[in-house]
């Protein structure tokens, strides 16, 4: 068998995996029924099919991989359906390449961003694609219903893009400063104190232990800020002269001298 028809026949489903007991199958007639999908790949199902005609039935997308490994196909109509969009994903080049021709008017193309590639391969093809500059055309949005797709133009899209990557490295530098400023101002003292106490170690600096000594440290630090001030004497010595703790003396340039 090489050439099967069921048009007009009001089918709501088909079985594609039926096809593969069909080998020497060439052509394919669905039209004029009532199908809305297509199979995931029709690779699948015939690897031998080179004409399929699927016009007039209510058909909305295409699967992702839909003519995927789909070489031997030269004739394909998808006319008078409520195709939306086409992806590049549906179409791969070395299939679209091997068409000799590819219906698709009549049908209720978006042509939104998404329809970015869909409109540069039209206009770039071979392949010939019947009433392209009359009757492929939009259904929306707004002021593109009823324009040709072939004539679309979709700059603002590529301008779009753009600018959101613009947005999107704004944003991101702005963040970015700011977690860098916060954390500065928490545990800037931290990171200085951790640094000098690593660069000590580094040179051989040690605890020095005398029994004669009055104090376990020297606090030298900022007297002119008050918030240094207050954290020195309400942080720092409240907590390391506690008796309940370790209890450490400390050497403060502005009281022991």
């Amino acid at each position: 068998l090489k050439t099967l028809s069921l048009a007009k026949n009001g089918l709501k489903s088909f079985s594609w995996k039926g096809l593969q007991s069909l080998k020497n199958l060439e052509t394919l007639d669905l039209s004029f029924n009532q199908l809305k999908t297509v199979p995931e790949r029709l690779s699948n199902c015939s690897r031998s099919l080179k004409k399929l005609i699927l016009k007039n039935n209510q058909i909305r997308c295409l699967t992702k991989y839909f003519l995927q490994g789909a070489f031997q196909l030269r004739h394909l109509d998808l006319s008078s359906n409520k195709i939306q969009v086409i992806q590049k994903t549906s179409f791969p080049e070395n299939v679209l390449n091997n068409l000799n021709i590819l219906f698709l008017h009549h049908n209720r193309f978006l042509c939104n961003c998404d329809a970015v590639w869909f409109v540069w391969w039209v206009n770039h093809t071979e392949v010939t694609i019947p009433y392209l500059a009359t009757d492929v055309t939009c259904m929306g949005p707004g002021a593109h219903k009823g324009q040709s797709v072939v004539s679309l133009d979709l700059y603002t899209c590529e301008l779009d893009l753009t600018n959101f990557i613009l947005f999107s490295l704004s944003i991101s530098a702005i963040l970015s400063l700011m977690m860098i400023t916060t954390a500065n101002h928490l545990y800037f003292w931290d990171v200085w104190y951790s640094y000098h106490f690593c660069k000590a170690k580094i040179k051989g600096y040690r605890r020095l232990i005398s029994p004669n000594s009055c104090y376990d440290a020297f606090i030298v630090y900022d007297t002119k800020d008050p918030a240094v001030t207050e954290w020195v004497l309400d942080e720092l010595v409240a907590k390391l002269e506690d008796p309940r703790d370790n209890f450490f003396y400390l050497c403060l340039e502005e009281k022991d001298w």
